[in-house]
This record gives structure tokens, sequence and C-alpha cells, in this order.
């Protein structure tokens, strides 16, 4: 008789779908602040990428929100989806940092988190988790 249960969820797939979740209610709530829709719009200098910006910071939550379904539920596309994030993550990371002259050692900090999220969902035992081997 075969087993149809499905495979244990790793704890640290449930602490990095949270973190998720936190990263796109953080960017809803920036992104509105970008584009001037709550409170302190009118207080920012606003710049030729306010609106650029403010829309991918909103796509950008309603991916995270999507990928911690797919990570929370276990689904394959859920792995891919939070590997694509978080390397986009640091891609978006690196061209703050080169756009906006920031210090080198915030930038490094910001980027921890994202690093050590794709360095957790390539261990093998969170691979095999979502069905990759």
């Amino acid at each position: 008789m075969e087993s149809t249960t499905s495979p244990a969820r790793p704890t640290g797939v449930v602490i990095v779908a949270i973190v998720f979740l936190l990263g796109a209610l953080l960017n809803i709530v920036t992104s509105t602040e970008v584009l001037g829709i709550m409170g302190a719009g009118g207080a920012r200098n606003p710049g030729d990428l306010d609106i650029p910006v403010g829309v991918l910071m909103l796509v950008s939550a309603v991916l995270l929100i999507i990928g911690a379904y797919g990570l929370w539920v276990l689904a394959p596309w859920g792995w891919m989806l939070g590997v694509v994030v978080m390397a986009a993550g640091l891609v978006l990371n690196v061209l703050q940092y080169v756009n906006d002259n920031t210090l080198l050692v915030p930038m490094l900090v910001s980027a921890l988190i994202p690093v050590a999220i794709l360095w957790y969902l390539f261990q093998p035992h969170v691979r095999a988790a979502f069905g990759r081997t």
C-alpha cells in the first residue's frame, strides 16, 4: 500500500514564507509612500523614477505573496519563484548601491537576507521537500 502523505514541511521553509510575507508588507507600505498614495507623499521630493520604482515594488509584493503560498504548500514552482525573487533582490540591491552611491557595508548587510534564503533553498533536504533532486 502506497503512502499518500505529503512530505514534511521543513521549519525553515515556514520561516522563509513568513519573511516573504513581511517583505511583501514592507514593499506595499514603501511603494505607497514612493507613489505618494499615503501620508508623506507631499513631504518628499519626487524623482523621475518614483512611478516605475513604486510599481515594481507593488509587483514584487505580489510575487512575494505568491511565493510565500508556493513555499507553504511545497509547490515545486514555489521553490523556483523563491529562487528567482531572491536572485532579483540581490541584483536590485547591487543596482541600488551603484545608483545611490551608498556605503558598501549597508549594501552588504541588506544583501545577507537574500543570500541566506538562497543558500537555504539550495540545501538538499529543502530541495527534496519541493520534489527537486
